[in-house]
């Protein structure tokens, strides 16, 4: 099969450490692993200084994000929102010239309907929404939507729940479990990862880890240029940084991160909104680390109730259809308990689940599938 992969050109493809993206890693693993599975031609329409075992084409055209420091959020927005069209404007008629099967777009989706319609691209375009969609995004998305040859796939069942656009498929995201190292004695600390946010709830997991007398470890970003991230970050989280008890580490690199995770003794993921996929939930189920989180968005898809970790219903949560959880305790209480009862979970049983559900070769396999029908299908 001859695929094409369009991921827009802010930046490039894998992204870096400092600037960790879950739509450009998943179109490096997923370029990589297609070209591995044989019988595909794979071409990758990235930014300049992508680095693919696919064909890379890039136009001449560099990370926008080079440009960030010198522009207005404003003008950087729109700076953005030219390049990525007029990338995908010239991979339009590339893919023609290419024969391309079928063109996968990872990012992103608003400006590209009407260049799809003047370019007449008539092959089937698939784009797999990895960010929350609200408000016009969704506009933008019925527009797409409406086209004969656009699909949609989603990163979880969550995500599909919440939008009324038509899917083809529900695939998770894919990662390198190799790259996480395995332990089955673990030190005694907890961990909790992602950007410091009020909706990431980093401060349930420290009055979690304080409450069950055990050390936490942070590997987080700070943007404190972001709405309601200064005061949360001053009154909730900047406090309790000790560097014994409550340890905050930023920008660290892929190895040291993954380490960091195969030595914890559980995973703390208190999200306090419905997130669509939780790249680093999967990372230390990958590293064979339990998992303790609150119910919310894509959680239940990724957390086997006292199997690979324990689901916990956040306070006051009067939503229907919870489910039946082993601890029935909600909030930090439940947080302290399920900390409590983590030398339950075999870590093993997390890699494995992991293994199955979240690799790259999972998701491969996925889309490959996915492709042939929408092939055919046209």
């Amino acid at each position: 099969m001859n695929i094409g992969i369009f991921v827009s050109p802010r930046h490039t493809v894998p992204s870096k450490d400092d600037q960790r993206s879950v739509s450009w890693d998943t179109a490096s693993y997923l370029a990589d692993g297609l070209v591995k599975t044989p019988g595909n031609t794979v071409t990758l329409f990235a930014t300049r200084g992508s680095k693919t075992a696919a064909t890379l084409v890039h136009f001449e055209m560099d990370p926008v994000d080079h440009y960030r420091g010198n522009l207005s959020t404003t003008d950087y927005r729109s700076r953005v929102a030219a390049v990525e069209t007029s990338m995908f404007e010239k991979t339009l008629v590339e893919a023609k010239v290419r024969h391309i099967d079928i063109l996968h777009v990872h990012e992103p989706i608003e400006p590209l309907a009407d260049s799809i319609i003047r370019a007449g691209a008539t092959f089937p375009i698939l784009f797999t929404l990895h960010d929350p969609i609200f408000g016009d995004r969704v506009e933008a998305l019925s527009k797409l939507a409406s086209l004969p040859n656009v699909y949609f796939a989603a990163v979880s069942r969550a995500q599909k729940g919440r939008l009324t656009i038509p899917f083809a498929d529900t695939i998770y995201d894919g990662i390198d479990v190799d790259c996480f190292p395995f332990t089955d004695k673990p030190d005694r600390y907890l961990m909790a990862a992602g950007r410091v946010a009020p909706e990431r709830g980093i401060d349930d997991a420290i009055t979690a880890a304080k409450r069950a007398n055990t050390n936490l470890i942070v590997a987080g970003k700070i943007f404190l240029n972001l709405m309601g991230t200064n005061s949360y970050y001053h009154e909730k989280i900047e406090p309790f940084i000790n560097d014994s008890s409550v340890i905050m580490k930023q920008f660290l690199s892929r190895p040291d991160l993954a380490e960091l995770f195969g030595k914890a003794h559980a995973f703390l993921y208190p999200m306090k909104w419905d997130e669509p996929f939780g790249l680093v939930l999967v990372e230390a189920l990958a590293a064979g680390v339990p998992v303790i989180a609150y119910n919310q968005g894509f959680v239940s898809e990724a957390v086997v109730d006292s199997a690979t970790g324990f689901i916990i219903d956040p306070d006051n949560d009067d939503r229907p259809g919870k489910g039946t959880w082993k601890i029935t305790k909600t909030g930090v209480d439940g947080l302290v308990e399920a900390i409590g009862q983590i030398k339950t979970i075999q870590r093993s049983a997390c890699r494995a689940y992991a293994k199955e559900h979240f690799s790259v070769n999972a998701m491969v396999a996925s889309y490959l599938s996915l492709y042939m029908k929408l092939v055919h299908k046209q």
